[in-house]
């Protein structure tokens, strides 16, 4: 049977305790002041600034955007953020060159290509031309390797970052019931392994979310990781009373992005929760420019962590 410990936090209209909102802020703050601290460290010995390139579409907006809060945060952390826009229409193979000359020069550290490419395009073959040292989000097929493997290597931005914010709210991981309802490649299959690890210690359940026992699970989670891409589906009666929330899916629509949870009816059963926007994304970013620092030190740009 799962242990589920409620945890109240603010109470709500009709007096009863809502759940702990794990917001991403502090938790990316925290990040960002600890990569200053550790590269200030270094900047009197000469040490090179650690740089990533954002690889994005041509004409899209979004990912303007992204890679402008990567930019600004990266400020804040002393790494530098430079965005490289792909050319307009370009084939497969004019995109996997592109990339491959950005990983390529001795001044980039790491290499994030920020999805959606255009239609039409591969984007997990565009992954697989970055090598591992440099493939910043680990979702090169390489990397993934390295991840099911347990050997040191890049992991996907967004995994870590739920699994710091479950680690800096203090969510009882070791021994308890994950269930991951989704599974996507970016974020809830590489989080299930994250989560299976020994260090970690979880049960992992992997389920798709039209499974006939997607919901009779989602009720058995002390974690439940909500990563299906389906607007305001995961309602309170599918979280069990205490349960650990985490919303990673997401879905573009025209009033702004929309995560799976229905965040009203939730709160007001879990014991905490991620929202979405404003839980893993700034953590992710935080995360990133985290795996920058180390792919410099893997590459011998900065000297290996004491």
């Amino acid at each position: 049977m799962p242990i589920h410990t409620r945890v109240p936090g603010p109470a709500g209209p009709d007096g009863a305790d809502l759940a702990t909102a794990m917001d991403g802020a502090p938790v990316r703050d925290a990040l960002l002041a600890g990569l200053r601290a550790e590269l200030s460290e270094l900047s009197g010995r000469d040490a090179p600034q650690p740089c990533l390139a954002a690889v994005v579409r041509f004409g899209d907006p979004d990912a303007l955007r992204q890679a402008g809060y990567k930019r600004k945060a990266g400020l804040r952390a002393g790494v530098r953020v430079r965005t490289v826009v792909l050319p307009a229409g370009g084939g497969q193979a004019e995109v996997e060159e592109r990339v491959a000359a950005v990983a390529a020069d001795p001044g980039v550290h790491g290499v994030l290509v920020q999805l959606p490419l255009e239609p039409g395009l591969d984007p997990w073959a565009v992954m697989n031309v970055l090598p591992p040292p440099k493939d910043i989000d680990g979702l090169g097929e390489r990397s993934l390797g390295r991840l099911l493997q347990g050997v040191p290597g890049h992991i996907p931005g967004a995994a870590l970052a739920v699994l710091a914010l479950l680690r800096h709210y203090q969510v009882p991981i070791q021994g308890r019931h994950a269930v991951v309802l989704g599974g996507s490649r970016l974020v809830g299959l590489p989080l299930a392994l994250l989560l299976a690890r020994p260090d970690a210690g979880a049960r992992v359940t992997v389920v798709g979310p039209d499974d006939p026992a997607a919901a009779q699970l989602s009720r058995q989670a002390d974690i439940l990781i909500c990563d299906g891409g389906r607007p305001g589906s995961v309602t309170a009666d599918l979280v069990a009373p205490g349960a650990a929330v985490v919303d990673v899916g997401l879905t573009r629509t025209e009033s702004g992005p929309v995560g799976d949870v229905d965040l009203e009816s939730v709160r007001e059963r879990a014991g905490w929760v991620v929202p979405n926007p404003g839980g893993a994304g700034p953590v992710t970013v935080a995360c990133l420019l985290a795996s920058t620092v180390q792919a410099a030190r893997w590459l011998g740009v900065l000297p290996p962590s004491p």
